[in-house]
């Protein structure tokens, strides 16, 4: 009796420990499931929204662009882009990145922010944590918030949120 329960224990035990492995606690899936943009072994995540479909995440996704890429490319803006960290909209070039999607592009061109760095910034007034959670503008700092990304631009947020709204239905 002792030796069963003693193997039943170890059994268990042995199969706990290999229970996240099983379950796909692989890093990529890790990152997904703490709410970052990615896509592994289950779905993924793009601007805060659960993604099931490698495709569609691939689309929202974008690619990164180099310097070398950069000094090939014969768009000037892009040339532009890519030095100054900046976008070149004719290409859809936005923070180092070309998208395919306007969509992406759109949403994109915010700065991410999280919950924690809302909260934790100094530049940051009630208000603007408020609009974070709701996806809403600030008009004390004139900053609006989807996504979890910062739009300095009234039109550049309305852009934003309707391109959100876009996406929250095709995914």
């Amino acid at each position: 009796m002792v030796r069963r329960t003693l193997t039943a224990l170890c059994v268990a035990a042995f199969l706990a420990a290999g229970a996240p492995a099983m379950a796909g606690g692989c890093k990529g899936c890790d990152k997904v499931a703490k709410g970052k943009d990615g896509f592994c072994c289950k779905g993924g995540r793009a601007f805060g929204l659960e993604v099931k479909s490698k495709k569609l995440y691939e689309a929202l996704a974008g690619k990164e662009v180099s310097d070398k890429d950069g000094k090939r490319c014969a768009c000037p803006d892009c040339q532009k882009a890519i030095k100054t960290n900046g976008c070149c909209d004719q290409c859809k070039l936005t923070a180092g990145r070309m998208y395919q999607s306007p969509i992406a592009y759109t949403l994109a061109k915010g700065a991410p922010m999280s919950a924690e760095l809302v909260s934790a910034c100094p530049k940051r007034c009630k208000e603007c944590k408020t609009a974070f959670k709701k996806s809403g503008r600030c008009s004390s700092c004139d900053v609006g918030f989807v996504a979890g990304r910062m739009y300095e631009t009234t039109e550049l947020f309305e852009a934003a949120l309707a391109a959100f709204k876009i996406l929250e239905k095709a995914v």
